[in-house]
């Protein structure tokens, strides 16, 4: 569950006294307005997709990072949904989002390759 990996966490950065782990709800995030450079997002939006209510809940997700970042914020997106499914969540009439995408395909060794010519 998250708080276990929150707990490893704290663990293996413990050196780092600077950073911070919590639990919290994505939809409903407790920091104050305008409180980040960056936000990062691996995998969250895929997350969401896959439970009940997705594009209610991507749309509180959306707002809520709009929300913590400053202005001139950065909201990084790691998803394994292709553009076409994923940019109208970031594109919303009430987002101020500037989107850059970059498709990142895997690289397949050789061996493989050589397998599936079989």
């Amino acid at each position: 569950t998250c708080s276990i990996v929150i707990e490893q966490m704290k663990i293996r950065t413990q050196d780092r006294p600077h950073m911070q782990w919590e639990v919290m709800d994505c939809t409903d995030l407790k920091f104050e307005d305008g409180s980040f450079d960056i936000c990062i997002d691996k995998g969250m939006i895929d997350t969401l997709f896959c439970g009940s209510m997705p594009f209610l809940n991507a749309a509180k997700l959306t707002n809520e990072i709009q929300r913590v970042l400053k202005p001139s914020g950065i909201y990084f997106v790691v998803s394994y949904g292709i553009p076409e499914k994923r940019l109208f969540h970031f594109k919303r009439d009430h987002l101020d989002f500037s989107i850059s995408t970059f498709i990142i395909k895997p690289e397949i060794p050789e061996s493989e390759k050589e397998k599936s010519n079989k």
